[in-house]
């Protein structure tokens, strides 16, 4: 449970992996399912001790490459090749029994399994005693038992000085209040089919486009400051006084990235139409303009400067260039797409229709 890319909830792996003591809260983990994998055979890089009342972790082994395609696990407490040897004996006779009457091959595993049991018990006991050494150096306080805080996809926690920390990336949500509203948007388009209700659905085409174009220019200024603190946390006072223009700019220098954003072509250029799109709205001072023309499928005429900016065409062509800004900076593989963009209930193509 790691939530440092959003949508899992953990920050590092000592707060998967605890080492020592859990937390009473502790969420274990599930391995896999029976069908699938037979466990006793299997091993781990943790062993998981119940004393008293308590539960404690260490980390008894470690993975590493055995052949070209199967990998193992080694330790300084024990051998463990015994047991690989043993693993792939088993599982031999699992895929050559081609009946429940195959009587010969099913003494067969009887009789390897007693020496599995063989082999198992000397490693339990090791563990054990490795666990009485280890436990006397725990310091029980530093050990967080509070009960976990309310978490969403879009939190990141960890803790720090027996307390939970809880890191919010609300590009995420903005991301898809953006689609919602462009959404809306849409839908009061068709509604202005209806003529009864055709000023009242105007209306909601340029508020839900406004708001659209707001949300998506907010989620590329909190994404890329997300990257500028993760990514480049030596210039984050550089970049502090930057437009939001100048940071999506000098970032993929800055990390040299294999391209460089031309402000003339797109996306950068319908990035930046987008952004004084939004500026338009939020410093917006009531004025008489000039009336302009406006063409879509459904409507050519005179319209005033709110409809021509904040109609569902640039609602939609702003989710698109925040779609291509961040997926273009992920080009190099040096950070990774945002698992937010991912979600199936919210990806582009399954909303705007």
């Amino acid at each position: 449970m790691i939530a440092g890319e959003y949508v899992e909830p953990f920050n590092k792996e000592s707060d998967v992996l605890p080492e020592g003591l859990v937390s009473i809260n502790a969420i274990p983990f599930m391995g896999y399912q029976i069908q699938k994998v037979d466990l006793k055979t299997g091993f781990w890089t943790h062993a998981i001790v119940r004393d008293g009342n308590r539960f404690y972790q260490w980390q008894i082994s470690e993975l590493y490459n055995r052949t070209d395609k199967q990998s193992w696990f080694k330790s300084d407490l024990f051998d463990l090749l015994p047991l690989w040897d043993l693993e792939e004996k088993i599982y031999d006779c699992h895929n050559n029994i081609k009946s429940k009457t195959d009587t010969e091959l099913r003494a067969k595993l009887i009789e390897l399994y007693d020496r599995l049991e063989q082999i198992r018990q000397p490693i339990r006991q090791k563990i054990l005693e490795y666990h009485n050494e280890k436990k006397v150096t725990v310091d029980p306080s530093k050990v967080v038992d509070e009960s976990p805080p309310l978490l969403t996809f879009i939190d990141t926690l960890k803790t720090s000085k027996n307390k939970f920390e809880i890191e919010s990336h609300l590009e995420a949500i903005f991301y898809l209040a953006s689609i919602e509203n462009c959404n809306r948007g849409k839908d009061a388009r068709k509604a202005q089919k209806n003529r009864s209700l055709y000023h009242e659905a105007l209306l909601d085409e340029i508020k839900n486009a406004a708001l659209c174009i707001i949300c998506t220019v907010t989620t590329l200024e909190s994404y890329i400051n997300y990257v500028i603190g993760k990514y480049l946390p030596d210039e984050v006072d550089i970049f502090e006084r930057a437009s939001i223009r100048q940071k999506w700019l000098h970032v993929p220098a800055a990390l040299n990235l294999p391209f460089r954003f031309s402000p003339s072509d797109p996306p950068f250029k319908t990035f930046s139409d987008v952004i004084s799109w939004r500026n338009g709205a939020i410093h917006h001072k009531p004025e008489f303009t000039k009336a302009v023309i406006h063409k879509t499928k459904d409507f050519k005429g005179y319209v005033g400067q709110a409809y021509k900016t904040f109609n569902f065409e640039n609602a939609k062509l702003s989710i698109k260039s925040e779609r291509d800004m961040i997926l273009k900076l992920s080009e190099g593989e040096k950070i990774p797409e945002p698992k937010w963009l991912k979600l199936k209930s919210y990806t582009f193509e399954n909303l705007i229709k």
